[in-house]
């Protein structure tokens, strides 16, 4: 029987963490270990980890908060076949190993599988995609090349938008699960039981070890990780990517513990994409530019000022090629 190690990198969000182990205690599939990267201002104590949660192998090491080196060392630490790397604030089904474990056994080439991360939206409901844009917001996202994380077969024609609606629409299947021409990812096929595309969140996810061995997270990224995902799933072929399992998830609950204010996430994540991109050679920098430009635009009419400033310095440090993340 296949071995799973769990690696769960944790700072500072000792509720949040409880709730990660406690679905992780009622897991159908055995947990060969949990190994907990710990870089709390006050760790927690292994001693009461191990009462309160009755695993075969639990450990807990101290480390500097950086969430890429703090999973990277739980993976050299692991010894499974396969490391689910699950962030401190997602929570699992009972099943969810078992499937993972169940889906690498009937498709061995695969190297990376996730179930659908939800998060909660406005309405308080789980929801694994944007709700149904408009017309016109495809449309915007489509010039500008921006993220589209929905099914544009969703969207209702009519009389006035069908013909350039067929052609978008037409334009994202051929291209499939991947990312756009300025990088950003492009997930519009949600196929069942499961599909796959070139990037998402990692925040879940069940690889093999040996795969993430060679395959590290770029530590040089600050130490929230911003953009790490992106980083390991881009290192992926396209033809491999990530598996996604729709018919199991994985609860996002976005503790509010050492969470960047939003503006300030979106800036790390632009020179993040824009790092992995030029290293990769999965996107052009000049597309990115053009995006953020759109951002820029959009952030404007809706007098987002904060927003367009950050477009408009991210736009000067691209244009100038003075990404810090790039030698």
């Amino acid at each position: 029987m296949e071995k799973v190690s769990v690696i769960i990198p944790t700072r500072n969000r000792k509720e949040s963490l409880g709730r990660t182990l406690a679905a992780l205690s009622k897991q159908k599939a055995a947990i060969h270990e949990v190994i907990i990267i710990d870089a709390s201002d006050q760790p927690a104590d292994p001693s009461e980890l191990k009462n309160e949660f009755a695993f075969n192998a639990c450990s807990l090491f101290q480390a500097k908060a950086s969430v890429c080196a703090q999973r990277n060392e739980g993976i050299r630490r692991a010894t499974g076949d396969y490391v689910l790397v699950l962030d401190d604030d997602m929570s699992v089904g009972e099943d969810y190993i078992a499937r993972c474990l169940a889906f690498f056994e009937s498709h061995p080439a695969a190297l990376v599988v996730s179930g659908l991360v939800v998060d909660q939206g406005r309405s308080g409901g789980w929801e694994y995609k944007w709700p149904p844009i408009s017309f016109l917001r495809l449309v915007w996202n489509f010039v500008f090349q921006l993220s589209v994380w929905t099914d544009p077969d969703e969207i209702e024609k009519n009389v006035f938008n069908a013909p350039f609606l067929r052609l978008v629409q037409r334009y994202y299947r051929r291209r499939g699960n991947g990312v756009s021409k300025a990088g950003w990812p492009v997930l519009t096929d949600f196929s069942r039981p499961f599909f796959r595309t070139r990037a998402y969140y990692l925040s879940a996810a069940m690889g093999k070890r040996d795969w993430l061995l060679a395959n590290p997270y770029t530590e040089k990224l600050d130490q929230h990780g911003i953009g790490e995902n992106y980083g390991i799933s881009i290192k992926l072929r396209p033809e491999q990517g990530v598996f996604i399992l729709a018919d199991i998830c994985a609860y996002h609950y976005k503790s509010p513990a050492n969470r960047l204010a939003a503006t300030e996430a979106y800036y790390r994540r632009v020179l993040a994409l824009d790092y992995f991109s030029t290293l990769h050679g999965s996107a052009s920098r000049g597309w990115l530019v053009w995006s953020l430009f759109g951002n820029l635009l959009e952030a404007g009419m809706h007098l987002q000022w904060d927003r367009v400033a950050k477009n408009c310095r991210l736009i000067g440090v691209l244009v100038l090629n003075r990404n810090p993340l790039l030698p």
